[in-house]
């Protein structure tokens, strides 16, 4: 764990402008956003955390803004990048000056701080890792934001909203990405990978502002929000996928849900406050499509459930049966509990929390009980019965957004807990104490803090391959790599798939398994016209096998290194 912190501290010293200029931002454009609002009282420290989260939405559509502006004016994307920054600083030393945030001072924040700062380090640790941002998706990410960034390019690239919601890729993601090579010159490659651990350390403040305002407890919510950071490998697992407009998208959701409590049906007739929060919802929307369906998901789970239960506490054996039902309905998804959030520690805490979470908050508990049904059943159910219809929630979008709901109900068994066995001073003793305790046990693993192999794709080996192309081979060439079939989703396996954005070379997709014998395979290679056809073999799992390609009639291993080798085909007639 010592070298996971001094990794991270010295990622920390080498990207600290960039991660500066991103948090003073989205804080000051937080303080617009919550002034702008007509809301009810909220805790001080409630809401100095809130601002971080909602103006993450906020930089989102004002990025996104600039770089719509920018493809047609492109000389316009710094100086507007800047602008927003500045406004920013303007709107936190107004703020400074008002005073209104002393109150907020208290040893709760200057542990909510620390513990910020040490999970930033920790996280940023993960970049001391890895090369190019993970897995099949990720050179997506990098020709949009580089697109973004340079809109002459020549590449096609449609902001216009219908692109928004009919491809997978949304534009949110990559424009706040875009706005900050654009502030600091950090390459975009690194900038993607930076960016999914800032949003990992926003995410578990999400958590506290919901669970506060769900349960009123402080206590409760800080010990959600710490269930969130390190409980399981989730959400953090998602960067090894590449997902970072879901994982993004994901991290300020919990925070608008919360602003929409914070601002009630009364108020939204408010005009200022009405266009916040439509605001606010465009640019979730613009982070991930998919986000609709749980901001819709989640208000009519919680409207249904405050018409199904009166009560304000229910007795304890009447939790219990409630807590069982919902451990059985999670039946359908026992796989991806298994495998990202079966961290014994973690579990055991959970389920001894969840009674209380039941007991003491009936109504929302059952919304979230809900919540959770519902999101399982639109993930698993669809598919099932419409063959090729579309997916209002994939599977692996569904198992990342599992960390909500556990998250707020272990807050909340954890403030229903407090309220039984203590009270006064023994209770902020015991929650510190237990809170630690927690942390440690969870935390000093590590799991979740460094790259999974499975998904690392571009490693030294890859980088010496990359200059050995970039050196002898031409732009006209061609190079074969490997992919595999996944739901009906064609993907890259290896660091071939970095082949075209890296060096401009042009590739064609070929399954891993394809038999270099046979005539359709030949017939299949050669029918692109090249005349240099080259194969990368990347040695991960389902790369091109070396026995395959070595027993070749027409293919010649030309560079080696490592793990990783490139061949010549010259099985095309002439």
């Amino acid at each position: 764990m010592l070298n996971i912190m001094l990794d991270g501290w010295l990622i920390l010293n080498e990207y600290l402008p960039g991660i500066v200029v991103f948090f003073i931002t989205i804080y000051g454009l937080g303080i617009f956003i919550l002034g702008q609002s007509k809301s009810v009282s909220i805790d001080p420290l409630i809401k100095i955390l809130a601002r971080f989260s909602l103006g993450s939405i906020g930089l989102c559509v004002l990025s996104y803004l600039l770089a719509w502006l920018a493809h047609f004016l492109p000389f316009l994307l710094r100086p507007g990048s800047f602008l927003v920054l500045l406004f920013s600083v303007f709107m936190i030393i107004r703020e400074f000056r008002r005073g209104l945030d002393k109150k907020a001072f208290s040893p709760r924040l200057m542990v909510a701080v620390v513990f910020l700062l040490l999970m930033l380090m920790a996280r940023l640790a993960y970049l001391k890792h890895v090369l190019l941002p993970s897995y099949s998706d990720s050179p997506i990410h990098y020709q949009i934001v580089s697109d973004i960034l340079n809109p002459a390019s020549g590449h096609a690239m449609n902001l216009s909203l219908d692109n928004i919601f009919q491809q997978y890729y949304h534009f949110g993601f990559h424009s706040v990405t875009a706005w900050l090579v654009a502030i600091t010159g950090i390459s975009p490659a690194d900038a993607i990978s930076l960016m999914g651990q800032l949003f990992l350390v926003i995410l578990p403040i999400s958590i506290v502002i919901l669970t506060w305002y769900l349960t009123g407890n402080l206590d409760g919510a800080l010990f959600a929000g710490l269930l969130s950071a390190v409980a399981w490998s989730m959400p953090a697992f998602a960067v090894n996928w590449g997902k970072f407009p879901a994982l993004s998208a994901l991290a300020v959701l919990p925070a608008f849900l919360a602003f929409l409590g914070f601002s009630p049906v009364e108020n939204l007739k408010n005009k200022k406050t009405l266009a916040v929060s439509l605001f606010l919802l465009a640019g979730i929307t613009l982070l991930h499509t998919r986000i609709v369906i749980c901001v819709f998901l989640a208000v009519g789970a919680i409207l249904v459930s405050n018409k199904l239960i009166d009560a304000d506490e229910l007795e304890f054996f009447q939790s219990l049966r409630f807590s069982l039902l919902y451990i059985v309905s999670m039946l359908p998804i026992y796989q991806p509990i298994m495998d990202f959030y079966s961290s014994i520690p973690s579990l055991l805490v959970w389920i001894i929390l969840l009674p209380f979470a039941f007991q003491a908050f009936p109504r929302f508990s059952l919304g979230i009980f809900l919540y959770t049904l519902g999101a399982w059943f639109i993930a698993l159910v669809p598919p099932l019965v419409f063959e090729n219809g579309p997916e209002l929630i994939d599977r692996q979008f569904l198992e990342i957004m599992l960390f909500i709901p556990f998250s707020i109900l272990g807050g909340a068994g954890f403030a229903g807990l407090m309220k039984k066995i203590t009270s006064g001073v023994n209770a902020l003793r015991f929650t510190a104490l237990s809170l630690i305790l927690f942390a440690s046990l969870v935390f000093l693993k590590g799991d979740a803090l460094l790259p999974d192999q499975c998904c690392l794709f571009y490693e030294d080996d890859d980088r010496l391959a990359f200059d050995w192309m970039r050196e002898n081979t031409s732009t006209d060439s061609l190079v074969l790599i490997s992919t595999v079939d996944e739901n009906r989703r064609i993907s890259g396996t290896d660091a071939g798939i970095w082949l075209q954005p890296l060096l401009g070379r042009n590739t064609n997709k070929i399954r891993h398994d394809i038999n270099w014998h046979s005539t359709e395979a030949t017939r299949e290679i050669c029918a692109s016209g090249a005349r240099d056809i080259f194969i990368y073999a990347g040695g991960e799992e389902y790369s091109f096998p070396d026995s395959n390609l070595s027993s070749g009639e027409h293919i010649t291993k030309i560079f080696s290194t490592g793990k990783t080798a490139v061949y010549q085909f010259t099985g095309c007639p002439e």
